[in-house]
């Protein structure tokens, strides 16, 4: 079976962390959300897949290469403009080949077992198959009302509260029959599963099943969601391949990274390659420190992502933040609540309340 991940959204939610990378690049668990996805596929046995860009491209094929290092095989369709993911799928028909194949958004982050999914799919032998979760606002998502043998009775797409009729949504996981393309146009379009393939199949009475999946789903569309899953990363509450050594309980830390005696870490912690953690900094708890970053003389970082090439001043306290790449917090300085977009600078005594700074601020 070959896969399809779709990644050639623009990440406008994630603003401004997504100014200068792909949403698929932003990291979790110290790795692109990209990457989860690909080692999934992988452990599902699928090593040829497809993946769909637009925004950005060459961030990612630059950074992903063929694939080889994950053990797969990767090929790259580039949209001039966003076909939307029935158009993707369209637009790299041939690539699969006449035979079932798997789709997955990249701005998923799970650890759902696709080798059960698949499975199920087989199991059922219908045209299609949705990987579904449990959700408390079903305002966002597709939704999906099932019979008690996962059969797909109606599908809504992002549907009013009080009208919806379930509270399991679609995940972006599918399973495709080759028969599918029976069902969508024959060139490459704008063309939306959820808004226009799956009603049209149930009008049509086609055989559409549901694999309802009890593993860790988060939809990272916002800041909020993803400050979530970088610390359900830290905290194993999803299970993923952090590329550090683990040092201690949910503490892993990259190579060359030196670390002063004094310094304090409050686990769950991950400091990435190539790190200078200096005398009295404290990190953590809930601290993900990206490669090459400095921490200077008693600075505090908790609650916190940073990326890659960050530096935080003597003193300086960062909590509840998101720090893209590059950015220099001055010394004896606090930010909470932030999004810092790439190269910003904060020199303010204090910053907090929700504000969103974009590049060199």
């Amino acid at each position: 079976m070959k896969a399809i991940i779709w990644a050639a959204g623009l990440g406008t939610r994630l603003r401004p962390l997504t100014e200068h990378i792909p949403k698929s690049m932003i990291p979790v668990g110290a790795e692109p959300m990209i990457v989860h996805a690909m080692r999934q596929c992988k452990a599902a046995g699928i090593e040829d897949i497809m993946i769909n860009l637009h925004y950005f491209p060459q961030v990612v094929q630059d950074y992903l290469g063929t694939g080889e290092q994950l053990g797969v095989h990767l090929s790259f369709a580039i949209e001039e403009e966003l076909l939307e993911n029935a158009g993707a799928v369209i637009n790299v028909r041939n690539f699969f080949g006449g035979e079932p194949f798997l789709a997955f958004a990249s701005d998923n982050l799970t650890d759902i077992d696709l080798g059960a999914l698949i499975a199920h799919h087989r199991t059922k032998g219908g045209i299609a198959t949705i990987a579904t979760a449990l959700a408390d606002d079903v305002t966002q998502y597709g939704i999906v009302e099932c019979d008690e043998e996962t059969r797909i009775l109606s599908f809504q797409e992002k549907p009013l509260a009080s009208e919806a009729k379930s509270n399991r949504i679609a995940t972006c996981i599918y399973v495709f029959e080759p028969d599918i393309f029976k069902h969508l146009p024959r060139k490459p379009e704008k063309y939306h599963f959820g808004r226009q393939v799956f009603p049209k199949l149930l009008e049509q009475h086609l055989p559409l099943f549901a694999f309802h999946s009890t593993a860790y789903w988060n939809d990272i569309g916002n800041p909020d969601n993803y400050l979530l899953a970088n610390f359900d990363a830290l905290a194993e509450r999803v299970k993923l391949a952090i590329p550090f050594e683990k040092t201690a309980p949910q503490q892993f830390m990259g190579k060359q990274t030196h670390m002063a005696p004094d310094a304090m870490i409050i686990p769950p912690v991950i400091i990435g390659n190539g790190c200078h953690i200096a005398s009295g900094a404290v990190i953590g708890p809930f601290a993900s420190i990206g490669n090459c970053s400095t921490i200077e003389d008693g600075a505090v970082i908790s609650h916190s992502v940073l990326f890659d090439h960050n530096r935080i001043g003597t003193g300086a306290v960062v909590k509840n933040s998101i720090l893209g790449r590059h950015c220099m917090i001055y010394p004896q300085n606090r930010i909470e609540n932030l999004v810092l977009g790439e190269g910003s600078l904060v020199h303010k005594t204090s910053i907090s309340n929700q504000v969103s700074l974009a590049r060199g601020t």
